[in-house]
């Protein structure tokens, strides 16, 4: 959905996503939410902010030998690796996303762009030996004229 209100512009989705997957052991999930938002006080200042989320999640069957696959190659293929049952095997990303950028122009040969974002990641891996859990900062900052 999106619209105009004033000398604000929005614009706001959202999705979710749901599977077992095709082989035992595979279902995923997924929720997306991505907004953003143009502010123009007048005709010289632009500001535009981002914000989004996004929670996935998925187990992982791990890969068959040709052993297990040869056994019985109609039940086996959709099948997960054993570890992938005793370990319980995942992944999980959740990840912030967000920015501002504010656009000036100063005279009609001069402008001004700003820009600042952060990106934060959320990594959890569970794996036959351990859970790995990692984060992730992504500052940054811009400037131009």
């Amino acid at each position: 959905m999106g619209g105009t209100l004033g000398s604000l512009n929005y614009h706001l989705s959202g999705s979710t996503l749901t599977g077992d997957g095709y082989r035992d052991h595979s279902a995923y999930s997924a929720d997306n939410f991505w907004s953003k938002f143009k502010l123009t006080p007048n005709s010289r200042v632009k500001i535009t902010a981002v914000l989004g989320w996004t929670n996935f999640f998925n187990q992982n069957p791990e890969g068959l030998n040709l052993t297990w696959f040869m056994d019985n190659p109609k039940i086996q293929r959709r099948r997960a690796n054993p570890d992938a049952y005793t370990y319980n095997e995942y992944q999980r990303t959740k990840r912030l996303t967000s920015g501002f950028n504010t656009h000036i122009t100063l005279t009609e040969s001069v402008e001004a762009n700003f820009s600042l974002y952060y990106r934060r990641t959320n990594y959890t891996e569970s794996v036959p030996s351990s859970i790995i859990h990692r984060t992730f900062h992504t500052p940054g900052l811009t400037g131009a004229t």
